[in-house]
């Protein structure tokens, strides 16, 4: 209890913060000052991941960050990032990342490695059923998954075809919100 109480201290109480556990020593790392990252106190981390390199990818409200090694980079819309909050982020079996956007759609990432990646946008105008996406996964064929309030979009990635599911096709609900929702999938 000491020592929880000994960590609380050790971090700004006063507004949000971010904290990073380093596996090798044990030890908490604040975050809450790094360069490149945006206000922890006007802006919400709401998505964390790990790419296929060991970079570090946080969604905010604002953008993204990826942290590689001691270095923070921020991505916005400017760079390609869908805008809205970055609620999801997965990485498929080959090794792409995929964000899932509030209010911009699913973006695909093919080098998350990359010095400056470039984002590839699926939104309504490419087939999905809403911009609007808060979970993703993927089937055994690479087949993304997108879960909305309006359902659940297949796309292929291959082809850019987008499929549509609603309760009409057997879903409980058209609000798609977790991957327990998506029995068999991911």
């Amino acid at each position: 209890m000491v020592q929880a109480e000994a960590l609380a201290d050790e971090f700004d109480s006063a507004g949000n913060g971010l904290t990073r556990w380093e596996a090798g020593s044990g030890d908490l790392r604040d975050l809450t000052k790094t360069a490149n990252l945006p206000s922890l106190h006007d802006d919400l981390a709401r998505s964390f991941s790990e790419d296929p390199a060991g970079n570090i990818w946080i969604g905010f409200n604002t953008g993204l960050a990826r942290q590689r090694g001691e270095e923070c980079s921020f991505f916005t819309i400017g760079d390609g990032v869908p805008a809205g909050g970055i609620q999801a982020i997965y990485t498929d079996r080959s090794g792409r990342m995929w964000l899932a956007s509030s209010r911009g759609g699913l973006a695909r990432v093919d080098d998350p490695n990359a010095d400056h990646p470039t984002f590839k946008s699926y939104t309504t105008a490419e087939g999905l059923s809403s911009n609007s996406i808060d979970v993703i996964t993927e089937d055994l064929q690479g087949h993304v998954y997108a879960g909305t309030g309006r359902g659940l979009d297949e796309l292929d990635p291959a082809t850019g075809h987008v499929k549509h599911f609603t309760t009409a096709d057997g879903l409980p609900s058209n609000v798609v919100m977790s991957r327990k929702m998506m029995p068999g999938l991911g």
